[in-house]
């Protein structure tokens, strides 16, 4: 019974790392413009990437990070370094999530068309 938590345990830090991994390429997709990224296919690369990687970030980001917290404690050897990525993974799940009410707000309050 141990070694199958310790499996679970190793494949949400295996998940957490991901998502870890796939901020830096949605943070650079949102900070380039539209014309740098239909000028090269290598952008569009990174224009897929950022895309899809936004989208589970937004999906999977919190409950991951929760986990995360929680099965921290039971972790010998990686518990600061999930703590860690739990936290970071939570706060961008977080922050996806404010940015759609943010937009909801904009157009149903403001008036603002999208």
């Amino acid at each position: 019974m141990k070694e199958n938590n310790m499996v679970f345990d190793k494949i949400i830090f295996g998940l957490e790392l991901a998502l870890f991994l796939i901020l830096p390429f949605v943070v650079c997709w949102s900070n380039t413009p539209t014309n740098i990224l239909n000028s090269n296919s290598l952008f569009k690369l990174l224009e897929t990437i950022g895309i899809l990687g936004s989208v589970i970030i937004l999906l999977v980001g919190i409950p991951v990070g929760i986990t995360g917290i929680i099965k921290a404690k039971r972790m010998i050897k990686l518990r600061k370094t999930t703590l860690v990525l739990s936290i970071i993974n939570l706060a961008a799940g977080s922050i996806k999530i404010l940015i759609i009410l943010a937009m909801f707000c904009a157009v149903v309050f403001g008036g603002a068309s999208v």
